[in-house]
């Protein structure tokens, strides 16, 4: 393991059990400090970072906006995180097939769209 993999980890434990908040890229691009040393990092490397991390089965996926949250695997966050921290909007996973997708099925917008396109 890196250096850089070492703080990276450190930090995200820090963030998830101390601060008790999900963690996204913000939080680490361009650069992050860990014992008052900065790391830098580039988007890319931190998605491949946090993908080997989901394959390992370390950390999981919380919620979409226009990036994604994570956590450690099977730990709880109590802060909630807002849209001003981040500088955007949530939108928390859980069932998939909400009440408000069904009901936007039902009712066919995508048809009438596509008819008013035409």
């Amino acid at each position: 393991m890196s250096d850089l993999d070492s703080a990276l980890w450190k930090r995200i434990t820090q963030i998830v059990q101390k601060e008790n908040r999900p963690f996204s890229y913000r939080d680490f691009v361009p650069n992050f400090e860990v014992d008052g040393q900065i790391y830098s990092i580039a988007y890319g490397t931190f998605r491949n970072k946090t993908s080997d991390m989901l394959k390992a089965g370390k950390i999981q996926l919380v919620c979409y906006s226009p990036q994604a949250f994570y956590i450690l695997k099977e730990q709880e966050c109590t802060e909630p995180m807002t849209g001003y921290h981040t500088g955007s909007y949530l939108l928390f996973i859980t069932n998939r097939d909400t009440d408000i997708s069904q009901m936007i099925r039902s009712i066919g917008l995508f048809r009438i769209f596509l008819t008013n396109l035409t």
